[in-house]
């Protein structure tokens, strides 16, 4: 599906993931291409053979077209004899709508008496993997899966760091996380023996990756700082833990800090994030400690311990391995690999995974310090390969009981998502027909009102040609991992000034920069951003090296952006103020047989000159701007400019203008200077 393996992906759409949900990408290559070099079977696709029967409602409709039913229902709005159909439960009386509905999406219908003539029909079976049921009687104890969230800075990754005695802080850029870490730590008083712990960035860009971590898991630790309490990225995972329903414990870090007040956060908590904590006769345990110096960290696992054995987590080893993925990327030497959270089934090598449209035979299975395992069980995170294109975080992972039966899913998937494809691309004809028959009414109305017959011809031309003049940057972007990725282009996705400078992103993906890649920026005059990843050894052009920045840290590449969309931004007329002066008197010259009045003045601020504009302001009221000299003098002199405290007499190009005692002459020049925005990607 995915373009030169799966590494790039043309940016035509994208979603925020739900819990537990997919994140929608579709190639720059799967459609068109396909289109160009299978033109037989797309059409064979497109006029595929429909079973319908009359008085399908919406819904019945858009399973078996297998089209969002809320999409078809809108499309449906706009057919004639759809104003009985009040919401997608309404039946479809009217035989017309369906012949309209299938001259709109291309396909052949064929009609049966009801429903239950498909029962017998095998040609409405379609591939797909059904997640297999837990078996009780096997559940085993497992681990707890526990996510730390919290405010960036406020400790997170220095409590994990004190957790596995490593410090993972120094490697991140900008001492922030950018990643979802995941590794488990031995905790022998557990029953389970371990914890398997997630770490997300606490950083705003990160909000996909926060909420993605919290959904996959069984506890979630809110962490707070007790010098700054509960601020912007607090509140946000509060939220997320609250509408994921799990459980949470606070920890309230940083208490060996001179300036920690446990009360006071724990007031914040309450009153700001309305906090049930168990000193107030909540339910929320809370822990005050010290990550970094390690004081109370075994009253905090403690406190986890005490939970998970409310929660009396169990899991299924046996029969269809299921999980999620909580990041991808491309490894050198390794290739596709995923960080895979283990929810059910014991995962070894030689599986067959699938997960959304990609699959992979497992090749190998390490844990968080690259040991290589022969499996994984409920509750573990492993990173794992083999995967034939790269699939993005937050997908859920099924097992196949085949390679055959994983391409058959995989085909059938990308199918329903072409067919959605299509619905959206006709509901947009729709919208545009629709714009065009109005614009074509109104012309048509105003034509007959002025007596003419004939009309504009090229009206529709003028209201859709693409606009002309604004500048653009194209840009191509490359990241170590899906995680980072999506933060990136959420970021982006809030650029709101495509009517001054468009924000071209030409394409996007995972892995190491390649002369491709460069290539394809120069072809659109573009800059290739690399996000944590390597530049091939193969780009040795200076010329090519040029359009390549490296970048670390999130905001850092948003303010670089920022920067090159100011440097495209249009000019605009700046007034810059040089001088002011005071109307004495007025006096009536002749010149050439014609008088014009002259304005005896005095310079109270600045200079004035003799090139620049003039404005008039009288009792506080603009009575007259942009006004040009004929003549400046200093006494009997013609000069170029008065200084402030001196006296001058002069004369404006409009002789219509006249003077009155204490006018004040505002004097300035107009200047361009180029547009700003403080755009800033919602960081």
């Amino acid at each position: 599906m995915l373009s030169r393996g799966g590494m790039i992906i043309r940016w035509i759409s994208s979603g925020q993931p739900l819990c537990g949900g997919t994140r929608v990408r579709k190639s720059h290559m799967n459609y068109e291409k396909h289109m160009m070099k299978k033109t037989s079977k797309t059409q064979e696709i497109k006029r595929k053979s429909v079973t319908l029967w009359h008085s399908m409602n919406v819904n019945q409709l858009a399973k078996v077209l297998e089209v969002p039913s809320h999409s078809l229902f809108d499309l449906i709005l706009d057919i004639p004899g759809s104003e009985f159909i009040h919401d997608e439960e309404t039946p479809i009386q009217d035989s017309d709508i369906f012949a309209e509905l299938a001259k709109k999406l291309h396909f052949k219908a064929k009609f049966v008496a009801s429903s239950d003539s498909l029962s017998s029909n095998p040609s409405s079976k379609i591939a797909e993997l059904i997640p297999q049921p837990d078996n009780p009687t096997m559940y085993q104890p497992r681990s707890p899966v526990v996510a730390i969230l919290g405010h960036i800075d406020h400790g997170k990754t220095t409590l994990l760091d004190y957790l596995r005695k490593s410090s993972v802080t120094d490697n991140e850029f900008g001492g922030i996380t950018q990643h979802i870490g995941a590794f488990s730590v031995p905790v022998p008083s557990f029953v389970q023996n371990t914890i398997t712990f997630i770490d997300t960035p606490g950083h705003a860009a990160f909000k996909s990756m926060r909420n993605r971590g919290v959904c996959a898991t069984d506890i979630a630790i809110l962490v707070v700082d007790a010098c700054e309490g509960v601020l912007e990225q607090t509140l946000e995972s509060l939220s997320m833990i609250k509408e994921s329903g799990r459980p949470y414990i606070v920890a309230i870090n940083k208490i060996d800090k001179p300036n920690a007040d446990v009360n006071a956060t724990k007031e914040s908590l309450k009153e700001l994030g309305k906090v049930n904590l168990e000193d107030f006769g909540g339910d929320v345990q809370s822990i005050s400690m010290s990550a970094l110096k390690g004081t109370n960290v075994d009253g905090f696992l403690n406190a986890i311990g005490a939970l998970a054995e409310v929660l009396e987590l169990k899991g299924d080893p046996t029969g269809q391995v299921r999980g999620v993925i909580l990041e991808s990327q491309m490894e050198a030497g390794i290739g596709r690999s995923t960080v895979f959270l283990v929810q059910k089934g014991t995962l070894k090598k030689g599986d067959i995974l699938v997960a959304e449209t990609h699959y992979a035979k497992i090749r190998t299975i390490k844990n968080e310090f690259g040991k290589s395992l022969n499996n994984a069980g409920p509750s573990q995170v492993v990173r794992i390969s083999g995967w034939k294109s790269l699939p993005s975080a937050g997908d859920e992972v099924l097992q196949s009981s085949s390679e055959k039966k994983a391409l058959d899913v995989v085909k059938t998937r990308n199918q329903v998502k072409m067919t959605e494809k299509a619905l959206m691309e006709t509901m947009d004809i729709e919208k545009r027909r629709s714009i065009e028959r109005e614009a074509y009414v109104q012309n048509r109305l105003e034509t007959l009102k002025s007596g003419r017959i004939k009309s504009k011809k090229n009206y529709l031309k003028h209201m859709y040609s693409p606009s002309t003049g604004i500048p653009k940057l194209s840009i191509l972007i490359k990241a170590d991992v899906d995680g980072s990725l999506e933060a990136i282009m959420d970021c982006i996705s809030t650029y709101d000034a495509h009517d001054l400078v468009k924000l071209d992103i030409i394409e996007f993906g995972v892995g190491e920069i390649t002369d491709n890649d460069v290539n394809v920026a120069q072809e659109f005059d573009g800059i290739v951003y690399a996000f944590n990843v390597p530049v091939s050894k193969s780009i040795t052009s200076i010329h090519l090296m040029d359009r390549i920045k490296t970048c670390n840290i999130i905001y850092k590449l948003m303010d670089d952006i920022r920067d090159e969309i100011n440097v495209r931004m249009p000019l605009i007329d700046k007034e810059v103020e040089e001088g002011m002066a005071t109307v004495l008197k007025e006096f009536i010259v002749t010149i050439d047989k014609k008088k014009s009045p002259v304005g005896g003045c005095k310079v109270i601020s600045g200079k004035i000159h003799r090139n620049s504009y003039f404005r008039i302001r009288r009792a506080n009221s603009i009575i007259a701007d942009k006004l040009k000299l004929k003549s400046l003098k200093h006494l009997k002199d013609e000069v170029p400019e008065i200084s402030k405290g001196s006296e001058c007499g002069l004369m404006f190009e409009d002789a219509g203008i006249r003077f009155q005692l204490s006018d004040r002459l505002e004097c300035y020049k107009m200047t361009q200077e180029r547009m700003k925005t403080d755009w800033n990607g919602g960081l």
